[in-house]
């Protein structure tokens, strides 16, 4: 993240390999080598609470959390009673570093508040896959949704970026692209082209003219970023004579697309390989998996073992009362799912398996959300209504 400046990153971690810790260090290193840099940390409304919580313990940053219509700060003795301030809408932004839910911020009476803020000098998205287009694949009109719309702003506003998110590949790959040209592809990576890429590179046997326009595209990143690392081609042409090696990477490299079409059949796979190790995902997007972590350990590459999962199951022995609850749950469950018409039972289906989680919480959960459900279905005004503070809920569990 620090060897290119500014930085342009999507970190790809698996969930639980710190992508905030490491997002953290970030702003660390950049408040020590800029005192006062100014830092904004866009996050889902449920982990901006998370998001303070791990700078405070990990990284000793006090960072407050804007709601809309105050700050709050971590507890702290030296913020007895003053860890909560009212700041107006034009205000908050003012201050240094601030932590703000990326669904308050991209709803259309708030995004101006970051357009007309002065310019950060960081920006962190976390859940950035939540930005994508509205629509079904392959739609002809596919246009951003509201938090995509937020993201397309950013680069006015910063020359750093940091996006996180533990699901990239599971997404279209149209969706990846809207996120790394947010973080800044060059021009010439139109969406068409993005793709072409890497269908030719995923190919047995490409064209010359095929080739020769990956290595057209694999210029300009080099161009754009920086050279292959050696590294990657150390390893690509490992046991392959050093003469061969140059002239793979001067066929790429040939602006006349020429001595792309001189490549023998073993020299066209390594030049391939060569295009898959380097392009826009390479550049842009880090990604750790528990499994290459656990290569990297076996190399000795880190000293820390990445634990295994083992899972083991705990049957649990119900009472007479539970069973009953449970089974009359299962049979609400599949009356409810019979009784729904055809084209809506995935939806009910979808819905259902959520009393389920709740009954394996607890049993005062389910009574609540079946609670919420019938005052739902008698058109119960009070049916969004929380009646209990946590502390009146923490009290009240002994009753169920």
């Amino acid at each position: 993240m620090r060897r290119r400046t500014p930085t342009r990153l999507l970190i790809a971690d698996e969930v639980g390999l710190g992508k905030t810790i490491q997002a953290g260090i970030l702003i660390r290193h950049l408040w020590l080598t800029k005192p006062g840099a100014r830092v904004l940390i866009l996050a889902p409304k449920a982990v901006t609470s998370q998001w303070q919580i791990e700078l405070r313990e990990k990284l000793n940053l006090l960072v407050p959390i804007y709601d809309g219509k105050a700050f709050t700060w971590y507890p702290s003795l030296a913020l007895q009673c003053q860890s909560t301030e009212k700041v107006a809408k034009d205000e908050w932004h003012k201050e240094n570093i601030v932590i703000t839910s990326s669904h308050l911020m991209r709803r259309r009476d708030r995004i101006g508040e970051i357009q007309e803020a002065e310019p950060w000098d960081l920006i962190i998205v976390d859940e950035a896959h939540h930005a994508r287009r509205r629509g079904m694949v392959g739609s002809s009109d596919r246009r951003p949704n509201q938090m995509l719309h937020l993201l397309t702003k950013l680069p006015e506003k910063t020359e750093a970026m940091v996006f996180l998110t533990a699901t990239p590949m599971q997404v279209n790959p149209t969706e990846v692209y809207d996120l790394l040209r947010v973080l800044g592809l060059p021009d010439e990576w139109s969406e068409d082209n993005f793709l072409s890429y890497f269908d030719i590179v995923t190919s047995t046997n490409p064209t010359n003219k095929e080739l020769s326009f990956a290595a057209k595209m694999f210029r300009n990143l080099e161009e754009n970023f920086e050279p292959i690392d050696e590294i990657h081609i150390d390893r690509i042409f490992k046991g392959i004579s050093s003469v061969k090696r140059r002239k793979v990477l001067k066929a790429l490299r040939d602006s006349t697309g020429l001595k792309i079409q001189n490549l023998s059949t073993e020299e066209r796979k390594k030049a391939l390989q060569v295009l898959k190790a380097y392009s826009p995902v390479s550049v842009l997007i880090s990604r750790h998996t528990r499994r290459l972590l656990r290569m990297y350990y076996k190399q000795g590459k880190i000293s820390t073992p990445i634990a295994q999962r083992r899972v083991h199951d705990e049957f649990i022995h119900m009472t007479e009362s539970e069973r009953s609850v449970y089974d009359q749950l299962e049979d609400y469950i599949t009356s409810t799912f019979n009784a729904a018409e055809p084209d809506k039972k995935t939806a009910a289906g979808f819905v259902l398996t959520v009393y389920r989680k709740r009954i394996a919480s607890s049993f005062y959960a389910l009574s609540q959300t079946l609670s919420k459900r019938l005052r739902k279905l008698r058109n119960d005004p009070r049916s969004n209504c929380k009646y209990f503070s946590m502390r009146e809920y923490t009290g009240r569990r002994s009753l169920y």
